[in-house]
């Protein structure tokens, strides 16, 4: 309800605005202010206090992963092959913390693993 009357106040001030008359929106406090996204989703406060307050790091995530996905069935090799690859990501980044991975760095380490030489 509240987003079809916020389309429609949108709609008038458009049409306003493409006669000339750029005022501010009247309506526009009722809305609240804009606040970028944290990188990575997450602070370093929220991180630990959800693990318990230990250090977090990809490998320990991994493993945290583990403890609940063994019970529902998920098998050994799964495991080793999502800790490997986690290794590998944290080995590329040169750091195992996740509260430092940006999207632009699982695209690097895709691009990295797509085009690395198999040994």
């Amino acid at each position: 309800m509240q987003v079809a009357e916020a389309m429609q106040q949108a709609t008038k001030i458009k049409a306003r605005k493409t006669k000339g008359d750029y005022r501010p929106d009247p309506d526009a406090a009722r809305f609240p202010e804009w606040e970028p996204p944290r990188p990575n989703g997450h602070d370093r406060e929220e991180l630990n206090s959800a693990s318990g307050g230990k250090k977090v790091t990809l490998t320990s995530l991994v493993e945290d992963w583990w403890r609940e996905a063994k019970a529902t069935g998920r098998s050994t090799s799964t495991h080793q092959s999502y800790s490997t690859t986690v290794g590998k990501l944290a080995k590329f980044l040169g750091h195992n913390d996740p509260r430092r991975v940006t999207p632009e760095d699982i695209v690097r380490f895709k691009d990295h693993r797509l085009f690395e030489v198999n040994p």
